[in-house]
């Protein structure tokens, strides 16, 4: 039985080019792989860009947009291969089954189109969804007539069940975690927790390593744990990763790194779990082999690092570690601490900024524009604070996701569509869409007076 899986090409006035890797396909290729199935990865992803049509969703924007200094929506894109160019691909390859990853909500419609074009080429194929937008999108993707089945949270047992069970008959009653319709009705069979982390193997040959790049330097993003300790309302995290919080082993970690460095030639990793300190123990033991055995091997951790677990002597071992760029998410200057489940506190983060710039490091503190209370000059007064410290500011505009506990506080009415920054969504009445578009050009100003000085 051959397997293919496929990231999605997506639609927006931007990407960052140096976090395309489809993870989560890559987990679940290799997963795939130690059954001895025979599994391809397509990624339909990159940076070359089409320039298309505003999504109607999206046409409120074409009034703000011209006000936009910071050249950010100068044009809205497809970002990857064309359906032109999908139907190409595809009507090349062989298979019984399609997974198609969606990992964002606002991103559906180009999965589903993905489906559809499977689909039109194979109907005889099994079409799977999954993804962390699979929770909230699956009704969308399942009433479409493309889609076979959805999968929820993480992937990797719940699609081997569904390939063991295929090879007997396309009943799907009883496999946990998925959703599928049946006499037209959508069955939604139950959560359970499936996954031991432990089992997370990644094996070498199912990507092209030289696609994925941050500068000159091959690079393999990886997750060390699935999940989150905290309870952070605005966040998915818990949400989507059924099995709960866990770790995996330091050893399994290396394991997978020294294949990549040995097989793929990669000369940089990325740590894309944000709570990758939050276990103090185990960030000190991950970043002493590091040291002692991958010197060389640059270190990212392009979600960024929770500023409350860190210390100066962490700090210090990150810097060893050969982690340059340190990113800390402040997130907000919101009075009320309920509405995000949050603690914050600017005097421990003014700490750690000082401290790291100290050790070497270029520090980046990242703050929400756009939550309930906030006013536009208290953000400007956060963001010059920031810069006195010595700190870049990424502002990320609010995105809010069905699910999440803040969603449903605000019980704010939006499309799928518009369940992204770039769609310049406040929930303060102190700020509007047009204030965002300013605080934009504000921060993006002043980074690079700061630099310069």
């Amino acid at each position: 039985m051959k397997i293919l899986l496929i990231q999605p090409p997506i639609e927006d006035f931007y990407i960052t080019k140096q976090r395309l890797q489809p993870t989560g396909l890559l987990y679940l290729a290799s997963y795939l792989k130690s059954f001895s199935y025979d599994v391809r990865i397509i990624d339909l992803l990159s940076s070359r860009r089409t320039s298309i049509i505003l999504d109607p969703d999206l046409s409120y924007l074409s009034s703000i947009i011209p006000f936009d200094r910071t050249g950010i929506f100068k044009n809205y894109s497809r970002f990857g291969a064309t359906n032109d160019e999908i139907i190409k691909i595809l009507k090349e390859e062989e298979f019984d089954i399609c997974g198609i990853s969606a990992g964002f909500a606002a991103y559906y419609k180009t999965a589903l189109e993905t489906a559809k074009i499977v689909k039109n080429l194979r109907p005889e194929s099994f079409v799977v969804i999954g993804g962390n937008a699979s929770l909230i999108c699956y009704e969308e993707f399942l009433n479409s007539g493309y889609v076979d089945a959805v999968v929820f949270g993480e992937g990797e047992i719940t699609f081997l069940k569904i390939i063991e069970r295929l090879k007997e008959s396309r009943n799907l009653e009883g496999i946990e975690n998925i959703a599928y319709i049946k006499d037209n009705t959508i069955i939604k069979n139950n959560f359970i927790k499936n996954y031991d982390i432990q089992k997370a193997l990644l094996y070498t040959g199912l990507l092209d390593s030289n696609r994925y790049k941050i500068g000159k330097n091959r690079m393999l993003s990886i997750v060390t744990g699935r999940g989150c300790p905290y309870q952070c309302s605005y966040c998915t995290a818990n949400i989507n990763c059924l099995s709960g919080y866990q770790r995996q082993s330091i050893s399994s970690v290396f394991y997978n790194i020294k294949l990549y460095v040995e097989n793929e030639k990669i000369s940089a990793v990325n740590i894309e779990d944000e709570n990758f300190s939050c276990d103090r123990d185990y960030a000190l033991s991950f970043l002493e082999k590091k040291i002692k055995d991958f010197k060389n091997l640059r270190l990212y951790f392009m979600n960024g690092l929770d500023y409350r677990t860190l210390d100066v002597e962490l700090l210090k071992k990150l810097r060893e570690a050969d982690l340059k760029n340190l990113g800390l998410a402040l997130v907000s200057n919101v009075k009320d601490k309920n509405i995000l489940n949050r603690y914050t506190s600017e005097e421990y983060m003014e700490y750690i900024v000082k401290e790291s710039l100290k050790l070497g490091f270029n520090v980046t503190v990242y703050l929400i524009a756009g939550l309930p209370y906030q006013t536009k000059e208290e953000l400007k007064d956060l963001i010059s604070k920031i810069w006195s410290w010595g700190a870049i500011v990424g502002l990320s505009p609010l995105y809010v996701v069905p699910g999440t506990s803040f969603f449903e506080k605000i019980n704010f009415n939006l499309s799928f569509t518009q369940m992204r920054s770039t769609a310049l969504i406040s929930l303060s009445d102190n700020i509007s869409s047009l204030d965002i578009l300013d605080l934009l050009y504000f921060c993006r100003a002043g980074n690079l007076k700061l630099k310069k000085d």
